[in-house]
This record gives structure tokens, C-alpha cells and sequence, in this order.
């Protein structure tokens, strides 16, 4: 088959896909031509896939996920021009609408299976998870969708579900007789599905399904990567693949696993000496890994660098030390800035100067001179599932700018491919001791007792103290009470606020803070020290507990003290230590719990290390003694 030809053959289908991930048909359009760009490109390799249409379905998967991170898709070639189309009908506002709420797996398998009518094993093959996980998106999805759909149509005054399906009904018989053009076919399949939706919702499934026995069953996969009491260990996710890496006895060992059945894709030993893994980082175009090493002369002299191999095949492309000439001296020296898929950016804290590298070759591709700015990197969440370790939500690589924020208190923004700035603000409170932030269109900072919120939108609103910290008791000492600030949440941000000195330890208690724009703080105390994570609208604390968005404890009673970990399909893991006498491998009851039903389901208890796990959809990374071992649910 030429390319012609395929391309007649499946453009249709592959809109209708698009047009069930994006909800939005001018941006599903524009990621369709540019899978088919791509695939043009590289027709002599594709066309010798066993399914091609496989492939590309993968491609827009991961554009769809790069447009929900906001980086847009990059046009190449339209292949044919857009023409006109009549506004959408209210029935089709309301069903895209519903679709944008919905996570990104459940959206992604109800437009696999009711778009393109590919069975559960079919998803579950092609999305790399269980058939378990694929009825689960599919259940959670037509319920969360029906929800949805009722809602909408409550505040707008419209029909409700059941009339909305028999409206799609009778305008699926209409309409089936009609030449169409292919926007018009994407219109129709959607509003098909919303007639799928809720006939499944309120007649096959019910709202909020009990976890099924079947699908929360672990089973192993693979065979466990080697691994020790004394091993430094840390993973990543990216393309159906975790890539682990291992730090034991000075050596640095990367292994890239297939995440739908355990198997060793590769494995790739590290030149050079490394003892501990300050993180790693996996994209299709790169993995990434941040290591240091501790001097054997006495003098504990920490050395860092960065190890960059190519994802396919391990290959180490290039390493590269970071300066650091006072050894354990005051000065920091560098460290990275960011690890963005256009560059890797290498900053010097003392000076302030900003290279960004090539991540192929490691050469240099652009600098920002040492004038003592601060480098403010922009954050976003991850939208393909993965939480990392310790659930780590926010996708290091999204970024297409950063900011700069001068002494002088001058703000720029500047774009990561050429390092040319593009916009400015004046007037931006300047400190070596302020922790500053980026996202959502806002500039956080945070000093010991403030936090202060800057509009990126309105350089002429200024500044706003958004929260101040509470006084500390009497007799006890000033210190920094403010940290750990996470977005939790819409356009909340979440913050501890508490702490003294070691020698005046529980004199000022800690609590956990969510401050919204314009309106008063949530608060609840704490017992311990904690760190925050989220899970969608969901607050999860290192040290036990899982919060609703007005800052309620909905965990299982009995297990508020496990650790939550997000998975990626709306529940969390509730990491339980069950023995503390077992050393590094600890009986540890492992439960998945649903923040939205409030039900639990117990995954059995492992020994292993409870202090570190990775999850993905459907899957669960642990540390035991036998090794790195692969599960799935």
C-alpha cells in the first residue's frame, strides 16, 4: 500500500481518535495532519510495520499528551485544507466538555474502544497494561463521563442524559444517510459515544463499580533485576518502558523494562564511578540520569555529573561533570536546571550564568551570562499516568520557556530553543533566599514567613501576599516555617507551615495549608514533618494521609499513616509498613483506594522496601530482597 492510499483508508478513523483524546476537532485536525507528517516522513520504515495504524495511533497518543501539556503540535504539512465547518451542536459542546474532565487513560481507552471499536485485550496490548486496568478505565471513564454529562446539562438548563442519548439517537439516523465531510464524521462518532456512555453508565455498569478481585490480583513480571540492601535505586517511565537504574558498589547499571510483560529490552553499565542517583529522567528522545560520587581521601569531597544515553538502545551518548572548584567549600558551583526536551539546562548558582546543552551531542547550544539572575523553571503535570518515584506528579520535560529574574527585580521569559527572551515584568521581589515557582500563569515565591503570588498575566496588578506564616510560640526561635510549596489542586497551592530547631523540636507544631486566590486558607495540623504530593484534586502527605480539596481526611481509617502514592487511573496505593524489625525489607501491606467512591482493595503484602515504589497504570515497581521486581494488578 502506498501512502495514498493508507491514507485514505484510515484518516477517518484516525480524526475520530483524536477528536475522542483532545475534544476539541481544530486541534484534533491539526494533530492528525501531523501524524500523518510524520509518517510521510518516514513512509519506507513505516510502511513496513505489521500495523502501520498502530503506530500511528501512538503518535497522536503522544501529541495529544504534549497539546493537553500546553506545548501545542509543531504544523509541518497540511495535507489538505481545512474547510469551514458549522458551529458544534449543544450536544456536542456538552459531551466534549465532559470528555476534557476525564483522566487521560480513561479518555484514551473509551476512544480506542467506542471511536475505533478495538476490543479490551486489543487496548491492553497497545496501551501496555492488563485487561483488568482496560475495564477499569472503561468502567471509571462511562461513569465519570455520565456524571459529567448529567451535571452540565443540570446547570445548563438542558435535557438530561437520557435525552441527550435519544437526541444522539435520532441524529445518528439523520445524519448516517448524508455525505459528510471528515469533521462531520468526527462530530458524529463523539456524539455516538456519548450514546454508548450513557447506555453503559446507567445500565451495564454501575456509577462507582466495586474494584473488581481479578483486576487488583498482583502478578509478577519478568524476572527481578539485581539489586541489594546497599543499593541506590530510582526509575522512570516513558513509551511502555521503565527504565530503572541501580547504583551499587560504585557501579551505575540502567535497565530498560517493557512495561506489558517484564522483559529486558536492555541493559547498559555506566561508565565511571557512581554511589548515589540524584534522579532520572526518560523521554522518547533521551533518558538521563544525575549521579554523585564521595572522594575516598578523607575529605568526603562530593563530585557530581550527568549521564545522558539514547532510549532505544542504552547507548551512552555523553557525560558531562558539574563544576564545583571549592570542592565542600561555600560555593555551590553547578547544578541542573531543567530538563526540558528542547535542552538541558546546567546552571551556576553562584554566578547566576545559564548553558543550555544539546542532548544528543553535549554541546553547547546557547548561555546566559553570570549577572547573578535567578533561573525560575515553569512546571506542569503529567498527563501520561506515570508517578515516579515518591509520586512525583509534574513532567520535568514539558517546558518550552523559562524564567529570569534579575537583581534589579527585572522578570524575563525566555525561550528554551534559541535563549531569546519574549516577554518581561518589572518590579518582581529579588532574593538568593527565596524559593520561587511557576505555574499556571502565576510567580510564587516564598520567604520564611511569606508567600507572595505575582500575576504573569497583568504586569500592572503587582505582587500580592497571598499567605503569612503563623507566629511562633513564645521563647522559641525565628527560623524558615514556610516550605515545601506544591500546586494542589485547580489554582491552590499547598504549603507546611511549622518547624523550629532541632533543640526546640514540637514547640511549633506544623500544618499543612492550601491558600486559593482571592480567598481564605484551608488548614489542618499535623503531627510529624511531611511532604506533599497530589493526586488530581487530591492531597497526599508522605508521612500518611489523603486530603480532599477542602483539606478533610477521606484515607481508610486504619490505614492514614500509610504512605499514598498516585497511580496514574484516579486511585492511590496505600504503601503500609506492617514490621519494623525486618531491617531494609519490611512486611508491607500494599492497597489501592479510590478517593471518589471511598472504597479500598487490598493488593496482599510483599517484603520489601516500603521507603520506595514506582507506579504506572496498572503496574507497581518494588525494591525486595530478591531485586528490582515488576508487578501487575
Amino acid at each position: 500500500m502506498d501512502f495514498g492510499d493508507f491514507y485514505q483508508a484510515t484518516s477517518r478513523r484516525t480524526l475520530r481518535y483524536a477528536y475522542g483524546l483532545t475534544g476539541n476537532l481544530h486541534q484534533a485536525q491539526d494533530v492528525t495532519q501531523e501524524a500523518y507528517a510524520r509518517a510521510w516522513q518516514r513512509w519506507r520504515q513505516v510502511s513496513g510495520y505489521d500495523d502501520a495504524e498502530a503506530w500511528l495511533r501512538v503518535v497522536v497518543t503522544r501529541l495529544v499528551q504534549d497539546w493537553w501539556r500546553h506545548l501545542g503540535v509543531r504544523r509541518r504539512t497540511r495535507l489538505e485544507p481545512v474547510l469551514p465547518q458549522p458551529a458544534p451542536s449543544e450536544d456536542t459542546v456538552l459531551l466534549t466538555t465532559a470528555l476534557k474532565q476525564l483522566p487521560p487513560a480513561q479518555r484514551q481507552a473509551l476512544a480506542l474502544h467506542y471511536l475505533l471499536d478495538l476490543s479490551v485485550a486489543q487496548i491492553a496490548a497497545e496501551t501496555g497494561v492488563s485487561e483488568g486496568t482496560v475495564k477499569s478505565w472503561l468502567s471509571r471513564g462511562r461513569a465519570g463521563l455520565a456524571d459529567s454529562l448529567r451535571e452540565e446539562a443540570d446547570a445548563a438548563g438542558l435535557h438530561d442524559a437520557g435525552k441527550i442519548a435519544e437526541a444522539g439517537r435520532r441524529r445518528r439516523r439523520t445524519k448516517a444517510i448524508a455525505t459528510v465531510t471528515a469533521a462531520g464524521l468526527a462530530v458524529i462518532a463523539v456524539v455516538s459515544l456519548a450514546v454508548a456512555v450513557v447506555r453503559g453508565a446507567r445500565h451495564d455498569q454501575p456509577v462507582h463499580p466495586n474494584p473488581s478481585t481479578t483486576a487488583h490480583t498482583l502478578r509478577r513480571l519478568g524476572e527481578p533485576l539485581p539489586g541489594s540492601a546497599h543499593a541506590a535505586v530510582e526509575a522512570d517511565m516513558t513509551g511502555g518502558r521503565f527504565f530503572v537504574a541501580v547504583a551499587d558498589a560504585n557501579a551505575l547499571t540502567v535497565t530498560a523494562l517493557d512495561s506489558a510483560t517484564g522483559r529486558r529490552v536492555w541493559q547498559r553499565q555506566v561508565p565511571g564511578r557512581h554511589d548515589s542517583i540524584g534522579g532520572i529522567v526518560a523521554t522518547d528522545g533521551f533518558v538521563v540520569m544525575y549521579t554523585s560520587t564521595t572522594a575516598d581521601d578523607g575529605n568526603g569531597v562530593i563530585s557530581n555529573q550527568m549521564s545522558v544515553l539514547d532510549p532505544g538502545t542504552g547507548e551512552v551518548w555523553w557525560q558531562r561533570p558539574f563544576a564545583n572548584p571549592d570542592g565542600n567549600g561555600p560555593a555551590i558551583g553547578e547544578v541542573p536546571m531543567g530538563t526540558s526536551r528542547e535542552v538541558a539546562l546546567i546552571g551556576d548558582l553562584d554566578t547566576g550564568k545559564l548553558t543550555a546543552v544539546n542532548w544528543r551531542t553535549g554541546t553547547v547550544r546557547w548561555t546566559l551570562p553570570g549577572d547573578g539572575s535567578r533561573t525560575i523553571p515553569e512546571i506542569a503535570r503529567r498527563e501520561d499516568g506515570y508517578s515516579g518515584f515518591g509520586g512525583v506528579e509534574y513532567d520535568a520535560t514539558a517546558a518550552k520557556s523559562m524564567l529570569r529574574l534579575s537583581p534589579s527585580g527585572e522578570l524575563r521569559r525566555y525561550s528554551l530553543a534559541n535563549g531569546q527572551w519574549t516577554e518581561g515584568w518589572k518590579s518582581v521581589p529579588y532574593s538568593k533566599s527565596t524559593t520561587y515557582l511557576a505555574y499556571g500563569g502565576r510567580l510564587y515565591f516564598t520567604t520564611d514567613t511569606q508567600l507572595t503570588t505575582f500575576p504573569l498575566w497583568d504586569n500592572g496588578s503587582g505582587p500580592v501576599v497571598s499567605y503569612t506564616a503563623n507566629p511562633v510560640a513564645p521563647g522559641t526561635r525565628e527560623t524558615r516555617r514556610l516550605w515545601n510549596l506544591t500546586p494542589c489542586g485547580g489554582d491552590a497551592m499547598c504549603l507546611i507551615d511549622g518547624g523550629n530547631p532541632e533543640e526546640e523540636r514540637g514547640r511549633n507544631p506544623y500544618e499543612l495549608v492550601a491558600v486559593h486566590p482571592w480567598t481564605t486558607a484551608n488548614r489542618v495540623a499535623l503531627d510529624r514533618d511531611t511532604f506533599i504530593n497530589t493526586a488530581g484534586p487530591y492531597v497526599l502527605l508522605s508521612s500518611g494521609g489523603v486530603f480532599d480539596t477542602a483539606l478533610r481526611p477521606i484515607a481508610p481509617q486504619g490505614q492514614r499513616t500509610a504512605w499514598p502514592v498516585p497511580t496514574g487511573t484516579g486511585e492511590v496505593l496505600l504503601v503500609d509498613r506492617r514490621t519494623t524489625d525486618q531491617g531494609r525489607w519490611e512486611q508491607t501491606a500494599l492497597t489501592l483506594f479510590d478517593p471518589v467512591t471511598a472504597r479500598a482493595a487490598s493488593l496482599g503484602t510483599i517484603a520489601m522496601n516500603p521507603s520506595w515504589v514506582a507506579t504506572a497504570p496498572g503496574r507497581l515497581l518494588v525494591e525486595t530482597e530478591a531485586g528490582i521486581e515488576l508487578y501487575a494488578y
